[in-house]
This record gives C-alpha cells, sequence and structure tokens, in this order.
C-alpha cells in the first residue's frame, strides 16, 4: 500500500506560542493510520505550504 500525505496549515495566528513566526504547519502521513512527520512556524500560511512542501520534496527525492 502506498502512503498518504497531507498538510495542515493554521490560518488563525498564534502569537502566544511563537510570535515571530505565527503560523504553524503540519506534514501528515498515513501508513495505516496518520501520524505527524515534520512541523514548523512561519510568518505566514503562504510561507506554511511552502516549507511543508519543501520537506515533501526533500522526503520523495531520497527515496
Amino acid at each position: 500500500m502506498e502512503s498518504e500525505y497531507a498538510v495542515k496549515i493554521s490560518l488563525s495566528k498564534h502569537e502566544h506560542d511563537n510570535p515571530e513566526a505565527p503560523y504553524y504547519w503540519s506534514l501528515i502521513k498515513h501508513d495505516r493510520s496518520w501520524h505527524q512527520i515534520a512541523f514548523g512556524w512561519e510568518d505566514s500560511p503562504e510561507k506554511c505550504f511552502h516549507a511543508a512542501e519543501e520537506y515533501y520534496r526533500s522526503l520523495m527525492s531520497d527515496s
């Protein structure tokens, strides 16, 4: 079975967690169940998407 991937991005600011980069991203993977494999903080939702996509592409190039 091939793994499935998804990105979760917070569209709401979380300044109480990270004042300089208040938006959160998470890359999740499904094998037998969903689990988080990477995460990070950025200063905009757009940068969150690009960071998650970059991480995903690095995984795919390593395999």
